[in-house]
């Protein structure tokens, strides 16, 4: 699809009637509900090649991607302009994938949530090569390394109470070492380039950022923090999304390095933001939420990834779940709801 700059959102849901928003779509690829324009339950990733890679899982209905017709769980391959490579039908345990994650050398490791998670490790050609029960819970975080190393939380029930640990496992889904977090929470995991894992972890002492060592997992260093952060950088930095203190209808975007201190921290008067993406240039892309129940826009925010300054601003004709971005690009997936665009590549504005 062409890109059309400024066009008039009339009658488009997703923007109010009247609002003049920005289409910045380069290509799109549907991942809808048979039959309608209403998303379908996929979760993607983007590899370090560029590779897309989906799982396609929707237990209401068969999925239409692309021109296709899919009936159960599917993982597809799309190429960085917008070429279907793949697509492979997978058995899996549930039909919701949580979590989906990809090395450098297209190797793809999922987690299938539902009353329990269970990992599976796909090979490049999307084949299974092993699967490992990772314990109750329909979320538990993993991250991949470009090397293939993996980082992944397990939970069990051990009386009555949930036992979290952190496993770090070699490509083939062998474990390396083990470490028993204990009765609390881990809500990301995010390798370093030295091998090392961060863990971000919630419990009875409150919420602080974990480095474990590479070569057996032990506790290097702990950071006490606020909140969750919704972008976790390899070097241990992170980026935080939150509200004014004030109590005011805007939102906060704050940066902390390594060691957490706060390098920069902007207000800007929206609701929400969600989805904080950092490019392969180092800029911050988000999206705001809805700014009007009755009359819902989009607005699209650039800033620069180090001072927080603003890159641009731009008021969007579609939202889209946004997980990936390089320096001209970033993608996105729609969400479950009417319409959507389905899987898309945008130019950077």
């Amino acid at each position: 699809m062409m890109r059309q700059a400024l066009v008039l959102c009339m009658f488009l849901a997703g923007c109010d009637r009247w609002q003049t928003c920005e289409d910045l779509i380069d290509w799109n690829i549907p991942v809808s509900r048979d039959g309608s324009d209403e998303g379908a339950d996929a979760h993607v990733t983007r590899a370090p090649d560029g590779t897309i890679v989906l799982a396609i899982s929707d237990p209401f209905s068969a999925v239409q991607f692309g021109d296709r017709r899919l009936q159960g769980a599917h993982l597809a391959k799309v190429s960085t302009d917008g070429v279907i490579e793949q697509v492979v039908p997978v058995s899996a345990p549930s039909q919701y994938a949580s979590i989906v994650r990809a090395d450098a050398l297209g190797n793809v490791v999922i987690a299938w949530g539902g009353s329990a998670t269970t990992v599976i490790g796909y090979g490049a050609d999307l084949q299974q090569r092993w699967s490992r029960v990772a314990g109750q819970g329909s979320r538990l975080p993993l991250d991949v390394a470009p090397s293939g190393q993996i980082a992944l939380a397990t939970t069990t029930v051990d009386a009555g109470q949930a036992m979290v640990s952190l496993l770090n496992l070699d490509p083939d889904g062998q474990t390396r070492w083990e470490r028993l977090v204990g009765n609390e929470s881990i809500f990301i995991l995010q390798i370093a380039d030295n091998g090392d894992v961060f863990s971000f972890n919630g419990g009875p002492g409150g919420m602080r950022r974990t480095r474990h060592a590479a070569s057996d997992g032990a506790v290097l260093e702990q950071l006490a923090i606020s909140t969750p952060p919704q972008l976790t950088l390899p070097d241990g930095g992170f980026f935080q999304v939150g509200y004014n203190p004030d109590g005011s209808a805007s939102a906060l975007l704050t940066r902390f390095a390594s060691d957490g201190r706060e390098m920069w921290s902007r207000t800007r008067d929206v609701r929400a933001l969600v989805n904080p993406i950092l490019t392969t240039s180092g800029d911050v892309v988000a999206q705001t939420s809805y700014e009007a129940i009755s009359g819902p826009t989009y607005r699209l925010l650039v800033v620069d990834g180090e001072t927080g300054e603003d890159r641009n601003e731009v008021s969007m004709c579609t939202y889209q779940s946004i997980f990936a971005a390089d320096a001209e690009h970033y993608f996105g997936l729609g969400l479950i709801g009417s319409p959507s665009i389905g899987l898309a590549r945008f130019a950077m504005p």
